[in-house]
């Protein structure tokens, strides 16, 4: 294949995508509509990566500069994700930190864009036609010690990128840190130094600027997902919901792990369990209360949230996001002035994120009532989500899923589990407010 021929089919996919669009702009797609629109769509993407790649043939044809010298063949491409500083002291290799705007894929390098559909098709039915790639490269992975099969590296990130993308408490800022082995030990302060003006000739007071060390160590992340037999065969858009699937469920327990994990095994430590983390049991009373209710003091409408930004400013934090459940961000939407105006948030909690989970329990007991929640305040860009860069899979056609065969309902059964840890750089910087009705 030519870039001439690369380029011809590009314009041609675009074409017919271009005449879909024009034939339904006025109309909702019908299923074979939609199922053309997304088969377009990715075969675009492919031709434009493809693209990219022999691409680089052309700066062979060109000539030499005028020291007689051949030129490059392509200037040295810019990172996508800068250097953090951070050094592995095992290995002196540098460490790459993601945040939320990165993406792990970025750090990926492959010579041939693989298909998670493809993949996933050929491990169910045993039919790799055309996806020699993605077979070879399931090979070249191997098998782990504990069984199942190791996604390709590019597959793996692709997966990754759709937790952390799921995942609110990275969306609120926390950064990823990838592990290249079960543990990883990073330091951090724990107490800042401290300034004085100084007289001529006078002594300078030292003061210590604390550390300790904090570890990463890798727990396992698993979630099972059932499919038929015939969406395998038949589905067109298995890349993007296989990974949608998995992400989802998967995100959704990364993070009730890193703001309530309990820290015993096998749990990581969240934020509620983490030392140095302050947690205000008094502002909702100590049977706790509803937010829009005119007692107590200091917890009517968006005093208590205004409360924990600026006790959090007092140690000389800023947080940037606040964290509360679904039934409390619904609570403070219907926030409304004595004449009957949506009452808008102050200053202070107008300038922080404001995101929810359905991690966050509605049910937790508080004194006499058994239906309180909580929110978590913070500097979320603090926070450490330690990861594991492999993704490891089963697939079954054979096996229980709780009572459910897969072979007696022609299912297929998907069991995907990765490995991470959560650690606060600051914990100083995190208050959690219990009690909210």
């Amino acid at each position: 294949m030519t870039l001439t021929e690369i380029r011809t089919m590009r314009q041609t996919c675009r074409a017919k995508l271009e005449d879909l669009l024009g034939r339904t702009s006025s109309r909702e797609m019908s299923t074979e509509e939609t199922q053309l629109f997304n088969d377009l769509k990715a075969e675009g993407e492919r031709l434009t990566s493809l693209e990219s790649r022999y691409a680089v043939l052309e700066s062979f044809d060109k000539p030499a500069t005028s020291n007689g010298r051949p030129s490059l063949i392509a200037p040295p491409a810019k990172e996508k994700i800068a250097p953090s500083g951070w050094v592995d002291t095992r290995t002196g290799q540098s460490i790459r930190v993601l945040k939320p705007e990165d993406k792990l894929a970025d750090l990926v390098q492959t010579e041939e864009p693989l298909s998670i559909g493809k993949t996933f098709r050929g491990m169910v039915t045993g039919s790799w036609d055309g996806a020699q790639a993605e077979k070879k490269a399931i090979m070249d992975e191997g098998t782990p010690s504990s069984g199942g099969t190791l996604l390709p590296s590019p597959l793996s990130a692709t997966i990754i990128d759709k937790v952390r993308n799921a995942a609110v408490v990275s969306r609120a800022g926390a950064i990823t840190v990838p592990m290249s082995s079960s543990t990883l030990a990073i330091g951090r302060v724990t107490g800042d130094p401290t300034a004085a003006w100084n007289a001529e000739n006078g002594t300078i007071t030292a003061s210590d600027l604390s550390f300790d060390r904090v570890t990463f160590t890798a727990h396992t992340l698993a979630a099972i997902a059932t499919m038929s037999v015939e969406l395998f065969e038949d589905a067109s858009n298995l890349d993007a919901l296989i990974p949608e699937v998995l992400g989802k469920v998967l995100a959704l327990e990364l993070d009730r792990a890193c703001l309530r994990g309990t820290g015993v095994a096998p749990q990581p430590k969240g934020i509620l369990n983490q030392t140095g983390v302050t947690i205000d049991s008094t502002t909702f009373g100590a049977n706790g209360s509803v937010i829009s209710s005119a007692a107590p003091t200091g917890a009517v409408a968006w005093d208590w949230l205004a409360k924990q930004i600026s006790a959090i400013w007092g140690v000389n934090e800023n947080p940037n996001a606040a964290i509360y459940s679904a039934r409390t961000a619904g609570e403070l939407d219907l926030l409304r002035s004595t004449t009957g105006e949506v009452l808008p948030p102050p200053g202070s909690v107008a300038g922080v994120q404001r995101l929810f989970t359905n991690a966050i329990p509605n049910n937790l007991t508080v004194g006499t009532n058994s239906d309180c929640s909580e929110a978590y305040v913070g500097d979320f860009t603090l926070g450490m989500i330690g990861m594991r860069q492999e993704v490891v899979v089963e697939v079954s056609r054979t096996a229980a899923v709780g009572a459910t065969s897969m072979f007696g309902t022609m299912g297929v059964a998907i069991r995907a589990y990765l490995r991470g840890d959560f650690q606060l750089a600051r914990p100083g910087a995190f208050r959690v407010v219990t009690g909210i009705r």
